[in-house]
């Protein structure tokens, strides 16, 4: 009886361990259901987040775009109406510079009349040659003050430019790919002649 008796506890012992093992597989087996399931659900949330992403960035180079547009046309309403004061400008300079220059000719004139011929045509001579050397100081005046007036305008675009991108889209750049951005369009607008 010996034997039965060990026989019995080993099929019983073999018996339990079976039904433990079926166990154990079952719940692996329903351990990686779980994990499949969450895979799926994690890579559906990378692709939502992706696309979330995607759509934020597509915003902002549409909004960027709309600045960099605005931008243009307040660089032109600027450009214009620069050129307008500087047209202003110069013509009334131009005329009070010609107004002083007659008057001065009309003096000139009355002091000469009553000198002789060789120094009338002496002394004529000299103020023709330094109404010309005043002519061209004051144009080359004038072209300087132009040329400073443009680089202020250029800065000042930049400025407001700037201002209203990182208004605009500074919340979904970094420092670094904003001043990229703008860089890249304001030398793509002066390449297409826009600035």
């Amino acid at each position: 009886m010996d034997n039965t008796a060990l026989l019995l506890i080993t099929i019983l012992l073999i018996s339990i361990l079976g039904i433990i093992l079926s166990v154990v597989a079952y719940s692996y087996r329903q351990l990686i259901k779980k994990y499949y399931v969450l895979r799926e659900e994690l890579d559906r949330e990378k692709q939502a987040g992706k696309a979330e992403a995607d759509k934020i960035i597509t915003e902002a180079e549409v909004r960027a775009k709309e600045i960099i547009a605005e931008g243009t046309v307040f660089n032109q309403k600027l450009q214009e109406n620069l050129g307008e004061e500087l047209k202003n400008a110069s013509a009334a300079q131009a005329e009070n510079y010609q107004v002083i220059l007659k008057t001065a000719q009309d003096e000139v004139v009355k002091i000469v009349s009553s000198m002789s011929e060789s120094v009338k045509s002496q002394i004529l001579q000299e103020f023709k040659s330094f109404t010309a050397e005043a002519t061209t100081q004051v144009q080359k005046e004038l072209q300087a003050y132009k040329a400073e007036a443009g680089k202020r305008v250029d800065e000042s675009i930049f400025e407001v430019v700037s201002k209203v991108t990182r208004e605009a889209i500074g919340k979904s750049l970094d420092l670094s790919d904003q001043e990229e951005l703008i860089m890249s369009a304001l030398e793509k607008a002066k390449a297409e002649n826009s600035l």
